[in-house]
C-alpha cells in the first residue's frame, strides 16, 4: 500500500461523506411571486425620488451664512461624482473644514464645500456665456 492510498484510507474515517457523491441542490425563490426589478424600473424609480425631493427641498445655505445665521437641518438631495482636484485646493478645503469645526463645533464635508463653490462658478459661466 503506497503512501497515497493510506492517507485515502485515513481521510475516509475521518470523514465518511468523502466516498459519497453529493446532489445538487436547487436554489429555491425565498419570495413569493416574481419580485426582481428591471434596470430600467430602478432608474425611473430614482429618478421619480429625486424629482419629488428637489421639488420639496428648499435651497440649504451656505456656510458662510450658516457661520452667521446659525445651522439648520435642511436637505437637498446630492448625487455622487468622482473628480480630481489639485493638492493645494485640498489643502485648503482641509482648513476650512478646520476653521469651520472650530467656529461651530460641527463637521464640514469637503463634498459641501465644492457643491457650494460650484453653485457659484456655474451660475457666474452661464451668465458669462449668455452674453
Amino acid at each position: 500500500m503506497t503512501k497515497q492510498d493510506k492517507l485515502k484510507e485515513m481521510l475516509k474515517k475521518r470523514n465518511p461523506l468523502l466516498e459519497t457523491k453529493r446532489e445538487a441542490v436547487t436554489p429555491v425563490n425565498m419570495y413569493k411571486g416574481d419580485r426582481t426589478v428591471k434596470p430600467s424600473e430602478r432608474t425611473e424609480r430614482a429618478n421619480d425620488t429625486t424629482e419629488r425631493l428637489n421639488r420639496a427641498a428648499d435651497i440649504q445655505p451656505s456656510v458662510l451664512q450658516e457661520i452667521k445665521e446659525g445651522v439648520k437641518d435642511e436637505k437637498r438631495p446630492t448625487e455622487r461624482y468622482s473628480f480630481e482636484i489639485y493638492t493645494d485646493q485640498k489643502q485648503k478645503i482641509e482648513d476650512l473644514q478646520y476653521q469651520y469645526k472650530k467656529k461651530t463645533g460641527k463637521r464640514l464635508s469637503a463634498s459641501r464645500i465644492l457643491r457650494e463653490a460650484l453653485e457659484v462658478y456655474l451660475k457666474q459661466a452661464l451668465t458669462t456665456l449668455k452674453q
